[in-house]
């Protein structure tokens, strides 16, 4: 497996993911993979991102940290499962920040925010299987 999680620690209204990423796959996002991966979900293009001087996620995403990549699906994800009526009743907004765990690159933590535990691990779930079959075919 490519990217597999670790742990996942829940806090209120945020959630600590630890993840690995298998030593046969690169720890950065490919141009074919970040191709794929907007065209899949064009929306991530225009997340705020503020990575490496950048405004948006579009900017950053090729040679970007698999995590971090990651790190936004889920977010998204989350957005995408949103009922209209909470979103509208709050002023809901979902960041996150992912480091590396290790100097090898290997382990990563990820934190996001979520105004659901549920969604949150669906959104995990989904989206950390989508990411291994993009990684899969782009590898």
């Amino acid at each position: 497996m490519a990217l597999r999680i670790n742990s996942i620690d829940i806090f209120p209204r945020e959630a600590h993911i630890c993840v690995s990423i298998g030593n046969a796959f690169p720890e950065t996002v490919s141009s074919a993979c970040a191709q794929y991966i907007l065209q899949q979900y064009p929306q991530l293009a225009n997340h705020a991102c503020f990575s490496g001087g950048a405004r948006v996620f579009g900017q950053v995403i090729q040679g970007t940290s698999v995590p971090h990549v990651l790190e936004h699906l889920i977010i998204h994800e989350q957005l995408l499962q949103c009922s209209h009526a909470y979103c509208a009743s709050s002023a809901l907004r979902l960041v996150g920040c992912t480091t590396w765990n290790n100097v090898e690159h290997t382990s990563a933590l990820i934190r996001v925010m979520f105004y659901d535990d549920l969604v949150l691990l669906r959104a995990l779930r989904t989206q950390t299987a989508f990411l291994n079959k993009v990684l899969k075919q782009c590898s």
